[in-house]
């Protein structure tokens, strides 16, 4: 299996851990591993604007 195959697998194991099970490690690790990009992200759509983006990123991981 290739490098990329293997990450998009964790990931998919770690999604249905979480969906299926409520496992909160993997959702920890979800959370570790995509905040910094989603933060940046809505930080450069937002305008920088600190609050509103803190409140973006964190209905996303509501909503998600």
């Amino acid at each position: 299996m290739e490098p990329a195959q293997t990450g998009q697998t964790d990931e998919r194991e770690l999604v249905e851990s979480f969906v299926r099970h409520r496992h909160e490690a993997a959702f920890r690790t979800l959370y570790q591993r995509h905040t910094p990009r989603l933060y940046l992200l809505v930080r450069r759509l937002l305008g920088g604007k600190g609050t509103e983006v803190d409140d973006v990123v964190q209905e996303t991981w509501v909503r998600a």
